[in-house]
């Protein structure tokens, strides 16, 4: 049967739909599992202070504005789907169910227009960070958490209806689907991407990989074992997933990167460390940044310097804690509207001791315009970035990306040897060569 209210970009709305299902248990699987290890008890309140709390409404905001501005698309459809199945295909609970649905989303939709009237109403100080900022957003995503939960827990209709209205066919396709790449811009907000874009580089250049049976999560170490990358993904976020350290003649040293960190930066410092180069004299990170157009500024008491992004969703600090002399490194990606909930999208940790030369690998990747590759819509936050069909440099760089994901790891490996190997010495006697 087909349906022509589900053509257009109805599956990629119910694939957004699939992804605010999963990351709305996820949320409260790591509420729960707070708990469980003796956090916070959950509150009743309207507006409840606790820090966890506000921590997961934010979570669960920013999760649903992945379908928010879909949602009455979806809801459309469904209805439509609803009045053409026979009623053997049809749960009795749908039309109920549609209409709390659509209820829920008018009240979110409310309260965000009320948060954002409220805001044109605060005073000028009143401005992003400020406890009164907070507060406001704080109370409206406490204010909207029943609502999204409504969403979490009844949007699976949604699915079961376009199931119905779609039967999978008898036989199945066998043949594989390809990805279909967009470029997306800015690439610093385009999320993770593929973990094998770092992992399966790093096999094919002969580094070791150990899987953790009790945990997710992969090892890989170098040939010299002088380098230990480790991916060990977490609940929540904003923790590190992960952990690069290494050793130089000056000592050791280490970097961190959060969930959402896209991994063509993370490679900026992988790939080096996988394929070493000759390098000309290590240039300072600053200069790299400013060419970009990126803003400085430092203060001398706090011993500090801080460069921005010109769009201000990107930033750089190096710092150091008032009772060492020992400095750090902080990237940090951030939403450029507050009002979407916490102000980190993800966040990178390196010692001051990291080379200098994958410091300054890591500020061209960080300042360089060009974007990510990822499928339609497989993105965390869809509304921070634009997404548009491969161009012709795009067109070879989605051949380049599959290529490094999906080529035999002895393949790809022989070719990055041939690739990274110095020239052989002259010879002894003049031999012809061809061409």
């Amino acid at each position: 049967m087909h349906h022509p209210h589900s053509a257009g970009q109805q599956p990629q709305n119910l694939r957004q739909l699939a992804l605010f299902l999963r990351d709305a248990k996820r949320i409260d699987d790591d509420w729960h599992a707070r708990l469980s290890e003796g956090g916070e008890p959950p509150s009743d309140r309207p507006y409840a202070r606790s820090p966890l709390v506000r921590q997961r409404d934010a979570e669960l905001w920013r999760a649903f504005n992945r379908i928010r501005f879909h949602a009455p698309a979806l809801l459309r459809t469904a209805h439509a789907q609803l009045l053409e199945l026979p009623d053997d295909l049809t749960d009795p609970t749908w039309a109920d169910t549609l209409d709390a649905l659509g209820r829920s989303v008018a009240q979110l939709n409310f309260f965000h227009q009320e948060w954002i009237d409220h805001r044109e109403l605060m005073e000028a100080d009143a401005t992003p960070g400020t406890p009164t900022f907070r507060e406001m957003i704080a109370e409206r995503n406490a204010e909207g958490r029943p609502q999204i939960r409504v969403w979490a827990e009844n949007g699976h209709v949604l699915q079961d209806l376009h199931a119905a209205a779609h039967p999978e066919p008898t036989t199945p396709r066998v043949q594989p689907t390809r990805a279909v790449w967009m470029e997306t811009s800015p690439r610093h907000l385009a999320g993770q991407g593929d973990p094998r874009y770092i992992t399966r580089s790093l096999r094919a250049a002969g580094w070791n990989a150990t899987a953790n049976i009790e945990r997710p999560g992969i090892t890989l170490t170098s040939p010299g074992r002088r380098h230990t990358i480790v991916l060990e993904p977490e609940p929540h976020g904003l923790k590190p997933w992960w952990h690069l350290q290494g050793t130089t003649e000056h000592g050791p040293w280490q970097a961190e990167f959060t969930a959402h960190t896209p991994v063509e930066i993370i490679a900026a410092l992988t790939d080096p460390l996988a394929h070493p180069t000759p390098r000309e004299q290590d240039q300072d990170v600053w200069p790299v940044l400013a060419e970009a157009g990126w803003s400085y500024e430092r203060d001398d008491d706090l011993d500090t310097e801080i460069a921005r992004h010109p769009h201000r969703t990107l930033r750089v600090s190096r710092w150091t804690a008032t009772t060492t002399e020992h400095f750090f490194w902080t990237v940090e990606a951030t939403f450029p509207d507050p009002g979407l909930g916490a102000d980190i999208v993800w966040r990178a940790s390196l010692d001051d001791t990291t080379p200098q030369h994958l410091l300054r690998a890591l500020a061209l990747a960080l300042s360089s315009d060009a974007p990510a590759l990822r499928e339609m819509f497989d993105v965390p936050h869809t509304h921070l970035v634009t997404q548009e069909p491969l161009s012709a440099a795009g067109t070879t760089a989605g051949r380049e990306l599959e290529h490094r994901l999906m080529s035999p790891l002895g393949r790809l490996y022989r070719r990055q040897a041939r690739q990274s190997s110095p020239p052989p010495p002259p010879a002894a006697s003049p031999v012809v060569r061809t061409i």
